[in-house]
């Protein structure tokens, strides 16, 4: 074992022993023994705010956009504040990199790893704050997906595994932050990571694509990729709503004994085209090969791996419990806690600053933490209050999370609340107005298309608020002269709205300038460029004076 003695490559061994027989905590003399490498050990503790020391002592030792992003997110699970100099250091590489930029063309050859990463991390940091410039993350993605359904190179044809599993969480996570993810991305993904399992079970490197749904031969198998793969496909299984159909029992009681609850649908999956047998049956076959060949430390991407491991794992216990007895964290623990360097370092094919980085947000629990935070379990958006809806009194619990029960059943319901500005209900449907989903503006005003036009021109600031959120949602370029003469709006908070919901049409991040606080002659510069990108989009544009 590499970075080991002799005696410490005995004692890992006869450990391993105990605990693929799914003894642990170990027993010894009849009496429980302390895990060693239990998340919350002292050993893994340790290791973790001395990893955390280096990485902070290494501000500019990473410049890639991926990397710091990277830096940033452990920081972050750690409850770094957002403020953090690393953090924002993160922040401003990812915005200077999406200045002016064109989502259709990816920058260098590998760039859909940055992407992925920078996505996650901005999701993590403030979703609200940075909505423009993930959307713009992921107008990216978007783009650049390949017919199979894969990500990869831009000068291959094949879908690299490695790379979509980032592709996949930055998805998952948009999804969990209210974020348009559209199907067929989904599902396009979810296919080629069915087309291209090895019939083994294994994942390899470039995907070669069966042309039916029987598994074909894949070079290059390896864990790491593996672990990419079938984290992917429990991501996709969990954005398709198959994970629901998976029972969840408590620990020690037989699976016969289940809860049963009739307070819910038969079927509560989203409509699709996947079969959910095809991916039961991949996640199986996977999850077999990965019992088969599991060990900790591979050689070759040895923290990239885990750091992918931990992701598979997480989202298998989410779906399944914790019944499989491969004692992967431990195992991958005690291998990091062993091999750390004196600096606090991991070094291997990525470099210390990521290799740390990786290390750090397995032994985190990283990916648990944002399960948890999903289902409404860990100390999220819960603690104080935050990411409760305002009235309390309209509230219900979908998948252990607190939401606001929806205002409206027709689109007429939503119309008729909104038309009564004196009404009960005017200022709950203000707030769902803000909120809306591309999907659902287009339903509530796609026959009455110069309603939210109207709303944008009431008395109530906050009125003109959610009408602009709303009419920047349906991503229609018409409605672009509207939202420049709101520039030049008398509240500030309907000019932010403005500005926010141009640059997300536009697909410009930094827009034409604009702070939260501006003044007459900002604004003035803002609007006049404004309609200069405009009337260069539709040369006969026409605008209010």
């Amino acid at each position: 074992m590499r970075n080991g003695t002799r005696f410490d490559a005995v004692r890992c061994l006869l450990l391993g022993f105990v605990f693929a027989a799914g003894l642990a905590p170990a027993v010894v003399a009849g009496q429980a023994v302390a895990d060693p490498f239990g998340p919350e050990s002292p050993a893994v503790r340790q290791a973790i705010d001395h990893g955390l020391k280096f990485i902070e002592g290494e501000e500019k030792s990473e410049s890639r956009m991926g990397g710091q992003a990277l830096i940033g997110l452990a920081l972050l699970k750690h409850g770094s504040h957002p403020d953090h100099p690393l953090i924002q250091r993160a922040i401003a590489t990812i915005k200077a990199s999406l200045a002016g930029r064109e989502p259709g063309q990816l920058r260098s050859n590998n760039e859909i790893y940055s992407v992925g990463l920078a996505t996650i991390f901005l999701l993590e940091v403030d979703p609200s704050t940075y909505r423009p410039e993930i959307e713009l993350l992921l107008e990216v993605l978007r783009r650049t997906q390949k017919p199979h359904g894969g990500w990869g190179y831009a000068d291959r044809d094949t879908g690299d595994t490695s790379m979509v599993q980032y592709a996949a969480l930055a998805m998952w996570e948009a999804k969990r932050a209210g974020f348009d993810v559209p199907m067929p991305m989904i599902e396009g993904l979810t296919e080629w990571l069915l087309r291209t399992q090895d019939p083994s079970g294994g994942y390899g490197y470039q995907g070669k694509v069966s042309t039916t749904w029987q598994p074909v031969p894949q070079s290059q198998i390896r864990l790491s990729l593996t672990a990419a793969g079938l984290g992917s496909l429990y991501i996709c299984a969990d954005l398709l709503g198959f994970s629901e159909q998976a029972p969840q029992r408590e620990e020690g009681i037989p699976p016969a004994l289940r809860e049963v609850r009739d307070d819910q649908p038969a079927d509560r999956r989203i409509r699709t085209r996947i079969d959910p047998a095809l991916v039961l049956t991949a996640q199986r076959r996977g999850n077999q090969w990965m019992a088969n060949n599991f060990q900790p430390d591979p050689e070759g991407w040895t923290h990239y791996y885990l750091y992918g491991l931990e992701r598979y794992m997480s989202f298998r216990e989410a779906h399944e419990g914790e019944g499989h007895r491969i004692p992967w964290y431990r195992a991958g623990a005690g291998f990091l806690v062993r091999t750390q360097e004196q600096a606090g370092s991991w070094t291997g094919r990525a470099g210390a600053t990521v290799d740390t980085a990786f290390g750090l947000l397995f032994l985190m629990r990283s990916m648990k933490r944002s399960i948890d935070k999903a289902q409404g379990l860990g100390a999220g958006l819960m603690v104080g209050g935050r990411g409760l809806p305002q009235d309390t009194e309209r509230v219900e619990v979908r998948r252990g999370q607190v939401v606001a029960r929806p205002l409206m059943g027709p689109a007429e319901e939503l119309l008729a609340m909104l038309d009564d500005a004196s009404g009960a209900e005017y200022d709950r449907a203000l707030a769902q107005l803000a909120d809306l989903t591309p999907e659902e503006a287009h339903r509530v005003f796609g026959r009455q298309p110069d309603r939210l036009e109207q709303l944008a021109r009431e008395q109530s600031p906050q009125a003109r608020i959610s009408a602009i959120r709303a009419l920047g949602a349906r991503r229609d370029l018409d409605v672009v002269p509207l939202l420049i003469r709101a520039l030049d709006d008398s509240d500030a908070g309907v000019v932010r709205a403005a500005r926010d919901a141009l640059r997300r049409l536009a697909r410009r991040p930094a827009g034409f300038g604009l702070s939260d606080v501006t003044d007459a002659s900002e604004r003035a510069v803002a609007i006049r460029e404004w309609k200069a990108w405009y009337q260069a989009v539709r040369p006969n544009a026409e605008f209010e004076n």
